[in-house]
């Protein structure tokens, strides 16, 4: 080979490895080991990521999480571990609030900051934490009180009751995320689902604790295995409940109304039009015309009842499956009458075999499980053509079209 020749390739080859360097120098700020990877040519690098490399990518995942949530639960779960087991050595019972505290709200608190990081849209926060905080702590807390106050003078043993407790409950939530949120002027379909989800879940981790208290006291005195089962359980379903079942309202209820009714009565007193601030003008909820905004408040309607629906289902699956269980038997011997007289005052029998029974009630609750996280996942597809659409109408329009894409027509 030519000296010229060899002299140009030795030339071309370590420019070329200058410029995988370069390119590799954002990556060194990341990972070394990413940068070790992207550093390589593409006839390396795609045997690069294996073995050793793949294992410590994913521990380094798991022990740095790119989201907040996975390290609350998991210290949240190690404390919480660690207060059960010194109550169980030590017998001691100053410990017990610890136990009932931690266990209740781990996994509500979890889920509220899982809200917490996805408030953003297009970069934008669609509502503030301090507004998810007073969302979770006073919209929590008077939804469970209003709640309580209402069930205790309205609901009584009858066919209806779980319905009348799941509309009571739903009701008390969303009146008190709208009493939080009813200052605010750019009031947007993402941002309901966030506070709505942090009223429900801020609700469920109060009611975990008095559900766990109640367990706790067992005729045969105070009971730490009780305890723990309940606060499992209602850990586990935790994340499938009220927190799903207000934020699918919310962000419904935001849809209709933009915004807060105290923020409408001023501008109106003012004699102006309420809007959004400008960080918020982008993916604002919009005000509708009329038949647009009639539709709206329907669909709000309806969202609400829907979940206030899901809501008595999951109460009162142990009734549904013991009714649908007994019903054979009933019209057969023509006893409906006796079936609902048992239903009403709550002491059905198990009919035949235990096995059939749990099936049927995991069968069902699994059923209501998944037809609240169908609403919760229309309500996010919804979001996000909503802010798509109002992304591509806000971006400028090339020279020579209309808004709609079109080229204008000459004029003959």
């Amino acid at each position: 080979m030519e000296p010229e020749a060899r002299h140009a390739r030795d030339e071309q080859e370590s420019r070329r490895q200058v410029a995988w360097a370069a390119s590799g120098r954002s990556a060194m700020a990341v990972s070394p080991m990413v940068a070790a990877v992207v550093t390589q040519p593409p006839s390396v690098r795609l045997t690069a990521l294996t073995g050793r490399q793949i294992l410590r990518r994913g521990l380094n995942r798991l022990v740095n999480p790119r989201f907040l949530w996975p390290r609350v639960f998991r210290i949240g779960l190690m404390m919480w571990g660690a207060a059960v087991l010194v109550t169980q050595l030590t017998r001691d019972l100053t410990l017990v609030p610890a136990v009932i505290l931690i266990g209740s709200f781990l996994v509500p608190v979890t889920c509220l900051i899982v809200a917490w990081e996805h408030r953003f849209a297009g970069g934008v926060p669609q509502v503030s934490t301090t507004m998810v905080v007073r969302a979770a702590t006073v919209g929590g807390l008077g939804g469970l009180l209003a709640a309580a106050a209402l069930e205790q003078l309205v609901v009584h043993q009858n066919l209806g009751m779980y319905y009348e407790v799941g509309l009571i409950e739903e009701a008390a939530k969303l009146a008190a995320l709208l009493w939080c949120a009813r200052m605010l002027t750019g009031r947007t379909v993402r941002g309901g689902l966030v506070l709505g989800a942090s009223v429900g879940f801020g609700f469920a981790a109060l009611e975990s604790a008095g559900y766990a208290f109640n367990a706790m006291l067992t005729p045969q005195g105070l009971s730490l295995a009780s305890l723990v089962d309940t606060e499992v359980l209602r850990a586990v379903l935790a994340p499938f409940g009220h927190g799903v079942w207000t934020a699918v309202a919310a962000a419904a209820w935001f849809a209709a109304y933009p915004s807060g009714w105290v923020a409408v009565r001023r501008s109106r007193r003012r004699g102006a039009v309420p809007t959004s601030s400008p960080d918020l003008t982008l993916l604002r909820a919009e005000a509708p015309a009329a038949p647009r905004r009639r539709s709206a408040r329907l669909v709000a309607v309806a969202a609400f009842l829907l979940v206030a629906m899901l809501h008595a289902a999951f109460d009162g699956i142990n009734g549904i499956v013991l009714t649908v269980l007994n019903l054979p038997h009933a019209l057969r011997t023509g006893s409906l009458s006796q079936l609902w007289s048992g239903l009403a005052q709550g002491d059905l029998p198990v009919p035949g075999s235990t096995l059939a029974y749990h099936v049927a009630y995991d069968v069902g609750l699994t059923v209501v499980i998944l037809l609240g996280l169908s609403a919760l996942f229309v309500a996010r597809q919804a979001i996000r053509r909503r802010e798509a659409a109002t992304t591509r109408s806000a971006l400028p329009t090339p020279p020579g079209l209309i808004a709609d894409g079109t080229r204008p027509q000459k004029e003959l």
